[in-house]
């Protein structure tokens, strides 16, 4: 009996040795890629899919009203902003009106002439003539520089007429204030000594 202790303890390690070698063993799968920029789904969904007996995963019933409310804020808010087009045209009518007004008395200090600015209530252009019969060029179009509204709706409320710049950049009247339509309402102003275009 005594004899045989030393074996059957040798067979009952080799047993448990192998038990412990032949165990499954757990590995642990990626629930999602991070380089394809998929969010990794939380830490309960994933102990759910370990388990055999729960094979579903999803989004609990306050993760998708969150997301339905998200989604209604912004279609009341977003969407009907973009579907107005006439407010991105106003503000591009403002931004060139006012790159123009202020290239014009650029043109006029560095040639040392007189520049006019002619307004109407949809256009505004540059010329070395009241008449416009001689146009200031457009650098970026090589053509004459004429900034016209391109919708309708969109223009100047009180267009300041017909006024120059001479050689020093000087208004031939001031202060001129060009109002535009849109919403919210623009204007810029033409100091009366310096010439300076305030936004």
């Amino acid at each position: 009996m005594h004899g045989e202790w030393p074996e059957q303890h040798e067979r009952d390690g080799d047993r448990d040795l192998l038990a412990v070698t032949h165990a499954p063993r757990r590995t642990w799968r990626p629930i999602a890629d991070r380089r394809s920029g998929v969010a990794l789904l939380c830490a309960r969904c994933a102990h759910e899919r370990r388990t055999p007996r729960s094979r579903h995963c999803g989004f609990s019933l306050v993760e998708l009203i969150v997301v339905i409310l998200v989604l209604g804020i912004l279609a009341v808010v977003v969407l009907p902003r973009l579907g107005r087009s006439s407010d991105f045209d106003a503000l591009k009518f403002y931004d060139e009106s006012l790159a123009a007004v202020r290239y014009a008395q650029k043109v006029a200090v560095a040639q040392n002439t007189q520049v006019f600015v002619v307004s109407s209530a949809t256009s505004v252009s540059a010329c070395f003539a009241a008449d416009c019969s001689a146009a200031v060029s457009d650098p970026s179009r090589n053509a004459p520089l004429v900034v016209a509204a391109t919708a309708s709706g969109v223009g100047l409320q009180s267009p300041p007429g017909t006024f120059s710049f001479n050689g020093l950049g000087r208004p031939s009247a001031g202060p001129i204030t060009f109002t535009f339509f849109g919403s919210p309402a623009r204007s810029f102003t033409v100091e009366a000594e310096t010439g300076y275009v305030r936004p």
